[in-house]
């Protein structure tokens, strides 16, 4: 499925201004013309150590074996349907020079649709900080911009099974947390393409495996249990989508939790980042259930305007009241019919194997 994208994609790797090191291309049991296309890039080029699986092992065995046959001190991710910035390896080697302290480093990215058109760069964190705690919520890097020194990869145990298709990644970041630091370079380094046949597109099929992974970065920093169905529903209330009302006050009961927690710990500036970002799912959630769950919809506003009193100037505040001062039959009626609104309006968003929370 890659032999379309794999010759741009080695090009711009040849042509990194670093030329010092070695790519190690494998081959996962391909069989359309991605074979031959490799075995002649790599006759080409001697840095190209070219392997191949003779039957498909899957990503995580390939990756695997990619980290063991790999003899330098730093490695670089690299998907074969992505474009590379001349200047990427270079930059983040000698990020990981300058930082000593520094495991991980990722870039910022392009993101290419099926037909190259290119749509707007997305932001990113870039302090260690900020990726520690959002890391907590969703992946915050993009595998295929991620440089790693191999050492910690090995510690970590590399990639492990169980979290195909788009999770992998962020299973590996999970078990890096304690080891390292992370870094992610402001620039676009990367240009990402997504297609149906992309790994980043399996992603947004792997939703379960993402959030049972930060369910358990949740338990650690809340040190109690958090039930995968709970962490469901904490990310339909982060994503505004539309909720039953008793779903709705679970979720935001742990999104109020996980926000005093981390008043006590994180520093001001990640925690006014989160709790803009809360304060906006809060006022939505508290907008759709002002007909549903009166209580409720009152509770999430107070908290919403509390972290974020800009939003009482906002026109929806006026608005708002008004709805929730409305009589009781035309709440009853609102919520009979609530399902099938909600249902109609807002679908959480599916999760992609790196996530931008801003």
């Amino acid at each position: 499925m890659s032999a379309h994208f794999v010759g741009p994609a080695l090009d711009s790797l040849l042509s990194q201004a670093c030329a010092d090191f070695e790519l190690i291309v494998v081959d996962d049991g391909s069989t359309d013309e991605t074979a031959a296309i490799l075995h002649a890039y790599a006759k080409r080029d001697a840095r190209i150590r070219f392997l191949r699986n003779e039957t498909n092992r899957g990503l995580i065995f390939t990756r695997n074996r990619a980290l063991q046959e790999s003899r330098g001190r730093y490695v670089a991710i690299a998907d074969a349907d992505d474009l590379f910035h001349p200047q990427r390896f270079e930059k983040q080697l000698q990020f990981l020079r300058d930082h000593p302290a520094c495991g991980v480093v990722g870039s910022g990215v392009e993101i290419l649709n099926h037909d190259v058109r290119k749509t707007p760069e997305l932001a990113i964190y870039t302090e260690d900080r900020d990726i520690r705690f959002f890391m907590r919520l969703l992946p915050v890097l993009w595998n295929t911009t991620t440089c790693y020194r191999r050492d910690l990869l090995l510690e970590a145990g590399g990639y492990r099974e169980g979290f195909e298709a788009g999770a992998e990644d962020y299973d590996l970041w999970a078990r890096l947390l304690p080891l390292t630091r992370f870094a992610n370079l402001p620039e676009p380094l990367v240009k990402v393409r997504l297609h149906a046949a992309s790994v980043s597109a399996e992603g947004f099929r792997c939703q379960r495996n993402v959030l049972r992974i930060s369910a358990r970065l949740i338990e650690e920093f809340l040190q109690h249990p958090v039930p995968i169905e709970l962490r469901e529903q904490l990310h339909c209330f982060l994503m505004h989508a539309g909720m039953e009302s008793s779903a709705c006050e679970r979720a935001f009961t742990l999104a109020r939790e996980f926000y005093h927690q981390a008043a006590g710990v994180e520093a001001s500036d990640t925690l006014q980042l989160f709790g803009n970002q809360l304060a906006q799912s809060a006022w939505t959630q508290a907008q759709y259930q002002v007909y549903a769950a009166r209580r409720l919809s009152r509770v999430m506003a107070g908290f919403a305007l509390r972290l974020r009193p800009k939003l009482w100037v906002q026109p929806e505040c006026a608005w708002y009241c008004c709805r929730w001062l409305a009589p009781g039959w035309l709440r009853l009626l609102y919520h009979r019919g609530f399902r099938t609104i909600t249902s109609d309006r807002r679908r959480p968003r599916p999760i992609s194997g790196a996530a931008n929370l801003r």
